[in-house]
């Protein structure tokens, strides 16, 4: 039997008016992508689309293996709290949330990830801690797959992006390795990491590997890149190149 005009409106109102906590919670499969744009654009660029569309201010390279600090519905109270922080899956940087209802919700994203081969990366400015970077997305009902995008290019969650590329594409024997890369910018007093180091180059400290690279060096991929490969000979096969 058809449904009737009154029908209708009376399922439209009680989809209107269920409060979200009346949703049953399902996984939904969030896709983080980091906006990059470099500087030196010949050779190879890495991620397909690697620059932000002029349509929309969106796209970006995967966020690959990214540590998700926790993420906060739309009235500012953590959802699936047991399950963060987390990582990212350290090819697809995807990960997943159990969420209920239809709302924007905003995920809190730490410049600090494991790759594949157990691989660490942090990535920082000057000597603090890895930095915090919100970014929402909406979710409807069902499960599926969401993408979220930062609308803004900010300098430390792009060196991420393009160094957790390059690690996980160009290995070897380069496993279960740390790697520490600082921004370092002479114009902020607190940018003392560097100091004792030489800039746009690695070093090597009780083990493990730094990387400082200047402000003005930061979207260049191929310092990035080739710093990376000195860190890789050093820890990878014991080499001093």
């Amino acid at each position: 039997m058809p449904m009737t005009k009154i029908a209708l409106g009376v399922l439209i109102a009680l989809t209107v008016l269920v409060p979200r906590e009346a949703w049953a919670d399902v996984t939904k499969t969030i896709c983080l992508r980091i906006p990059v744009t470099i500087s030196d654009e010949t050779g190879h660029a890495g991620e397909t689309g690697r620059r932000i569309r002029a349509s929309n201010g969106r796209g970006g390279w995967k966020a690959r293996g990214i540590e998700i600090d926790r993420v906060e519905n739309s009235s500012g109270s953590e959802i699936d709290s047991s399950s963060f922080p987390q990582r990212a899956n350290t090819t697809s940087g995807c990960f997943d949330v159990q969420h209920a209802g239809v709302e924007t919700v905003t995920i809190f994203v730490r410049t600090s990830g494991t790759l594949l081969s157990g691989n660490t990366l942090d990535v920082r400015s000057g000597s603090s801690n890895p930095s915090v970077y919100p970014v929402d997305v909406a979710l409807g009902a069902s499960g599926g797959t969401y993408m979220a995008y930062w609308d803004t290019q900010y300098i430390l969650p792009r060196m991420y992006a393009i160094m957790a590329y390059a690690i996980n594409a160009f290995r070897g024997r380069y496993d279960y390795e740390d790697l520490d890369v600082h921004w370092y910018s002479s114009s902020n007093p607190a940018d003392t990491a560097c100091s004792n180091d030489c800039i746009n180059c690695f070093s090597y400290h009780s083990g493990d590997g730094r990387i400082c690279i200047s402000e003005s060096f930061s979207k260049y991929k191929f310092v990035l890149a080739h710093e990376y490969g000195h860190v890789n000979l050093r820890l990878g096969i014991g080499s001093e190149a």
